[in-house]
């Protein structure tokens, strides 16, 4: 019975969270959320077809920033969609506390994932600005692609770890479950905090290099200083949208009322899902040439069907 109660408490606290769906918010954050994939997988397609990156270790990088955005945006209408929550209420039990309770936990992998991505970013291009003669040869820049999976693989097997315990604890004792879920959200801050430190110091480094360079108009180095100018406004923009997320949890250890909570929630939604679609608008940005692209792109795809459709007649 105790595993009963524990989870129809956990369930009536996520009917009661439906209450948001009279509010506005969820259609906004839903919209922006399905835009953001929508524009993302675009521009993956789009970078797939700008062979002077193709072939360089930074189109790695452009990819997994925009496929973590995209997985930002599908975990955001899983968690804030109250259609969902709604079909949610309409299983078991049992199956409505598990199922919400992935969904949580992609949500804080996610966030913990985009953190991961920005570090890999800054550390290709430190050694990319600040080591360019280590470039080619450098072990991390060679084995990217590994690094990353296995950095990402251990973070889901750790949260994966913390629910396991969570089934595993919670018939026991209903305090032990908090704690374990504390130790899952421990995760998450400590993860953040030591990457944003890293991150910090190795982006000032490629600024104060990127400052002392001397002005040149080849390819490479004006490829050099458009990535490095790219990555470093990407993880501005992104800490950037962290700030409605730290008012509301000050105002929720200061007991705000829930009604301002919400709102803060809100705005802290739908600013982590306008940061996938401002991400490639800042990557068009720093890359002047991608509208063309874009264009040319387009003009020969309808081209092709033009003439395939007068071959077929």
């Amino acid at each position: 019975m105790g595993n009963s109660s524990f989870d129809l408490m956990e369930v009536e606290l996520l009917a009661n969270d439906t209450e948001r769906c009279y509010s506005p918010f969820t259609q906004i954050s839903d919209t922006v959320n399905c835009l953001s994939i929508v524009i993302n997988i675009l521009h993956i397609l789009m970078l797939n077809q700008m062979k002077e990156l193709k072939t360089t270790k930074y189109f790695f990088i452009l990819v997994i920033i925009s496929s973590s955005d995209i997985l930002a945006g599908i975990i955001g209408i899983l968690f804030y969609s109250c259609k969902i929550r709604i079909l949610l209420l309409q299983l078991t039990t049992k199956a409505t506390y598990w199922i919400f309770t992935v969904i949580v936990r992609l949500l804080g992998f996610t966030a913990v994932l985009q953190y991961v991505v920005l570090l890999m970013s800054s550390l290709e291009r430190y050694i990319a600005v600040c080591q360019p003669y280590k470039y080619s040869t450098h072990p991390l820049i060679n084995h990217l692609k590994v690094v990353f999976g296995l950095t990402a693989g251990f973070l889901a097997v750790c949260i994966g770890l913390s629910s396991i315990q969570i089934q595993q604890l919670r018939e026991n004792r209903l305090n032990v479950v908090f704690v374990e879920r504390g130790k899952f959200i421990w995760i998450n801050y400590v993860v953040t905090f030591i990457s944003s430190i890293i991150i910090n110091v190795l982006l000032v480094k490629v600024w104060k290099e990127l400052k002392g360079l001397t002005p040149n108009d080849s390819a490479d180095r004006r490829l050099i200083r458009s990535a490095s100018k790219y990555v470093i406004w990407t993880y501005v923009m992104h800490q950037s949208t962290n700030i409605p997320n730290l008012v509301h949890f000050v105002s929720k250890l200061c007991g705000i009322s829930l009604t301002i909570s919400n709102v803060l929630e809100a705005v802290t939604s739908i600013a982590r899902s306008s940061y996938g679609i401002a991400d490639v608008f800042l990557f068009i940005h720093f890359n002047p040439g991608y509208i063309v692209k874009v264009k040319k792109y387009f003009k020969v795809r309808t081209c092709t069907n033009s003439v395939a459709s007068d071959n077929r007649s």
